[in-house]
């Protein structure tokens, strides 16, 4: 079934309607109009710590599935959207929630979307029907003739930079939503592009000797609320955890399979229906070779600006924490190079398995200076535990 966008009632032409970000929002003017709002002007972003807050985390070329009945997790988050493009799909019946990190225009995507959206419509018809005007907090108008839609997108993140990395991805994601047969979905939000884009100063520096004004993304990441679906300008907590494996599980190796994985694919990391982390055995291309380990040693040698314009889709205007995770994943092959990676992380080439707990510590505060009520007090905290059959 064709792509719903707003009221447009004329036929689309994914070749001239997608071609561009002017043609997208100049014959789909309502679509704008409405993304406006979808942040309610809040242009600083909220920061999550997973230690803190029910989170699930998803990293580039990942995607997850959560219900909103889910009671160990709130928020699926995702952040460093630079020339990526965050994708919320939700059921429209159940409010079953799908975020999906977009980072590339992967052929095998048009043939997993069929498959997606299949497995959403199976898991959301089991699910008890919420009412119509309960769909999302978020702006839409469900009344003729979207009450037959199985499905509403928003496209949050990717800007105009210069080599339109970000446009390029959007036509692809949009045709491909276009193709889709068996389901009617509704583009509600299009946070894309011209709506994404500000333009920054950039002082004389080692990224642009002399300075320059530049485009650089509004938005960087989001959390989606499973229980109503509500989009936030979000990003994750980085400061509060200096080691980041400590609280998101396979942290590096996720981190280096965004680069140097051998298969390229939308990887889905949870299962909603047991609501465990899933995290499947990751292959990586001749990361043991000689010629691996020599360039992993010449990069590490590279200043940060030459990294940035090495490995990134947008050099000038990634988050501070991009060179060194760079850095640490060429580190991991190094400090790994004499094993199998794959045999050493997934035993019996089996998928990795966690369950998220919410903990409540007691914090004692009989010894502390000033204290007076002698009492102690208590803290929640979350935690991801390796599941395994026997627990």
């Amino acid at each position: 079934m064709p792509l719903i966008i707003g009221n447009h009632s004329e036929p689309i032409d994914p070749d001239h309607d997608f071609a561009s970000f002017d043609t997208l929002f100049s014959n789909f003017p309502n679509l704008a109009a409405s993304t406006f709002n979808i942040f309610d002007g809040e242009t600083t972003p909220n920061s999550y710590d997973c230690e803190r807050n029910p989170v699930l985390y998803i990293m580039q070329g990942e995607m997850a599935i959560v219900s909103p009945q889910d009671e160990t997790i709130k928020f699926i988050l995702t952040d460093d959207t630079t020339t990526c493009i965050s994708g919320v799909i939700r059921h429209c019946r159940s409010g079953l929630t799908c975020l999906a990190h977009f980072d590339q225009p992967l052929d095998i995507f048009s043939d997993s979307l069929d498959t997606l959206l299949e497995k959403m419509n199976r898991l959301g018809l089991s699910l008890p029907k919420i009412e119509a005007n309960k769909r999302s907090s978020n702006v839409i108008d469900h009344s003729d003739p979207f009450n037959e839609i199985d499905f509403e997108l928003y496209l949050i993140g990717g800007y105009c930079d210069e080599m339109k990395t970000s446009e390029k991805l959007t036509t692809f994601l949009l045709t491909r939503f276009h193709q889709v047969v068996h389901y009617q979905i509704n583009l509600v939000c299009a946070f894309i592009g011209p709506l994404n884009t500000k333009s920054i100063h950039i002082a004389d520096s080692l990224r642009i000797p002399g300075g320059a004004n530049i485009p650089a993304p509004k938005v960087y990441g989001v959390a989606v609320d499973v229980c109503n679906g509500t989009i936030i300008n979000a990003t994750l907590n980085r400061k509060s955890n200096s080691d980041l494996s400590n609280v998101i599980p396979m942290y590096d190796i996720r981190r280096a399979s965004v680069s140097f994985s051998s298969e390229k694919k939308l990887r889905e990391i949870y299962d909603p229906e047991r609501r465990l982390l899933t995290i499947e055995p990751v292959s990586f291309y001749q990361v043991n070779s000689a010629e691996a380990l020599i360039y992993f040693n010449y990069a590490l040698r590279l200043r940060d600006q030459d990294i940035l314009k090495k490995f990134s889709t947008s050099p000038y205007v990634e988050p501070d924490h991009f060179v060194q995770d760079t850095r640490n994943n060429f580190q991991f092959f190094l400090n790994n190079r004499h094993r199998n990676i794959r045999r050493m992380y997934f035993s019996n080439d089996q998928p990795r398995r966690f369950r998220h707990y919410r903990l409540l510590c007691q914090l004692d505060n009989f010894n502390k200076p000033g204290n007076s009520s002698q009492q102690s007090s208590s803290s929640v905290q979350y935690r991801w535990k390796e599941f395994t059959a026997i627990n």
